[in-house]
């Protein structure tokens, strides 16, 4: 299987997100060479999140929110992302759905 990459909605032309997760920028700049897979934080609610640069200001972004737009479509009107097997930091996107809020509290009570 290859992984594939889609430009990030927010920003594209400058950053790519991957269907298995990965973040990278695909221009130089702000001290990071094209092609750089971003190393990804851990934020206390254990999502990873990623940093990104424009314009010389820093937007913090969740992964599994750049995968799902990038892949599928922007987050519906009162919608969030659902990962299907409970692990926060599985941002593969098939393991990626928008879903209501009860069903993310459904899926966090199956798991």
């Amino acid at each position: 299987m290859t992984e594939r990459w889609k430009d990030i909605n927010s920003h594209p032309g400058i950053y790519q997100v991957s269907d298995l997760g990965r973040v990278k920028r695909i221009i130089d700049g702000w001290g990071t060479k094209a092609g750089k897979i971003l190393k990804p934080r851990i934020k206390n609610d254990r999502y990873l999140q990623v940093a990104l640069w424009y314009n010389g200001k820093r937007i913090d972004k969740p992964i599994h929110q750049l995968v799902l737009e990038a892949f599928v479509s922007s987050r519906p009107k009162g919608m969030e992302c659902r990962h299907l097997d409970g692990n926060r930091q599985n941002n593969n996107l098939i393991n990626l759905r928008w879903g209501t809020r009860s069903e993310n509290q459904r899926d966090s009570i199956r798991h």
